[in-house]
């Protein structure tokens, strides 16, 4: 049995397998794997972490976050990021913290889908590459 975990993202079965590929400005990405890991490897949640950190390396805004409507927190994430850097531009990718606790059990393993937001140019291949980068992958 595989130990990596799969990002699905839901709108390439509605779409075609095309749109899944195409560069979209803003999204939902489903994490969802299967229970088995290895024990030599970081937790599922903690792997999530690493990508998020390695996302902000790369100047995208990652983080887990109060839950509310993705747009409005989007819209958060970016006036913020604005009001530090005034040539910013929007890119971001953050979970909610009830859905964080809904897909995680206590020992940092995923056992329902977890839906991963993005927005900008780019930023959902960012995110793919970031989470292949852990052991996490996206699958369409």
């Amino acid at each position: 049995m595989s130990s990596t975990q799969t990002l699905r993202d839901p709108r390439a079965a509605a779409h075609g397998s095309a749109a899944a590929n195409a560069p979209d400005r803003t999204g939902l990405l489903m994490l969802d794997g299967d229970a088995d890991e290895p024990t030599s490897r970081a937790c599922a949640r903690n792997r999530l972490e690493e990508a998020f950190a390695l996302l902000r390396r790369y100047a995208i805004t990652a983080e887990p976050v109060e839950g509310g409507d993705p747009d409005r927190i989007a819209e958060s994430l970016a006036g913020r990021r604005r009001s530090l850097f005034p040539d910013a531009d929007e890119a971001c990718a953050f979970v909610t913290t009830g859905d964080l606790a809904r897909s995680f059990d206590a020992d940092g393993r995923l056992v329902a889908p977890l839906a991963l937001h993005v927005r900008g140019e780019g930023v959902a291949d960012a995110v793919r590459a970031a989470l292949r980068r852990v052991g996490l992958s996206v699958a369409a």
